[in-house]
């Protein structure tokens, strides 16, 4: 089924996405901390010097999984958007992409600086950070930077030099980080509310399939679980038959001791309902009661 294949490798990506998204929020929230929070103040006095030291790796260790993460995501998100390889015939770019992605990515110097960041980071030298301190609203703020010089000194920066030579001072990492953060978020929103336009009808075929397929998944649970109770096999738990649906969470809500069993059914079909997006069959409605008759 074509439209399965296609479905779940831009799914895939998905994974990606979360990746980098995981990796920024580890980096932004470090240095959000450490600019900001009073209870790390004490860090940055001399007496303390080594804590200092161990904040600064600790902001090039989440720094270095999210440009490695960045870069990732590109190739991965690129091979499927753009149906390369082994999925030139499944995908096919759709139109305005290449526009948005020349407009956001191709000739923007800060995105090229971040992807030349990765080959900095991961193939010449672990980044020397620095602190920028200053005072404001009665209290010092820092922020972590990418002292210029050092980062003149590596050659192969290729298109991100352009980047390099607008700056008057250090890298600002996390306003660097956050820019190119948000900007590949909003992109990846927009290719797949687009992906949801252009393969609407492909989609829409899978989707019904598969909850065809999980409907009759659900009704050969129940009826093997009402021929085992028949033959006083009581292993299985009722709840059984709705796995590979409904989610830990939800199990946990069925599970509440104060449900009676027809209130637990009835919120067991609810929840099936909710996931598949659609009514249960009146046939499978009445099987469930019946399970939880016996």
């Amino acid at each position: 089924m074509p439209e399965y294949a296609r479905y779940r490798e831009m799914q895939s990506v998905d994974i990606s996405i979360e990746i980098f998204h995981r990796n920024y929020v580890a980096l932004n929230t470090a240095l959000t901390v450490l600019a900001l929070d009073q209870r790390v103040d004490h860090i940055f006095t001399t007496r303390n010097y080594d804590k200092l030291i161990r904040a600064g790796k600790e902001v090039v260790f989440y720094l270095h999984n999210f440009v490695a993460s960045a870069f990732s995501l590109r190739d991965h998100s690129r091979n499927v958007y753009e149906g390369r390889g082994r999925l030139k015939q499944l995908i096919q770019p759709f139109p305005g992409y290449k526009e948005r992605v020349a407009n956001d990515f191709v000739h923007d110097p800060l995105v090229h600086f971040v992807e030349r960041l990765r080959v900095y980071c991961q193939h010449y030298s672990a980044p020397h950070v620095s602190i920028h301190m200053t005072y404001s609203d009665d209290r010092f703020v820092r922020n972590f930077q990418l002292p210029l010089d050092r980062l003149l000194a590596f050659c192969d920066w290729e298109k991100a030099k352009a980047y390099l030579t607008t700056l008057e001072g250090d890298v600002d990492i996390q306003q660097v980080a956050t820019t190119y953060y948000e900007k590949v978020m909003a992109f990846h929103r927009w290719v797949q509310e687009q992906h949801e336009e252009v393969y609407a009808e492909d989609f829409k075929r899978f989707r019904d399939k598969e909850r065809e397929v999980l409907l009759l998944q659900l009704e050969s649970n129940i009826e093997h679980q009402l021929l085992a109770l028949s033959k006083g096999n009581t292993i299985m738990k009722k709840l059984d038959v709705f796995t590979h649906v409904l989610s830990s969470g939800n199990f946990a809500q069925l599970e509440q001791p104060s449900l009676t069993l027809q209130e637990q059914a009835r919120l067991a079909i609810a929840l099936y309902e909710q996931k598949l997006e659609i009514p249960l069959p009146e046939r499978i409605k009445e099987k469930i009661f019946h399970l939880y008759e016996r």
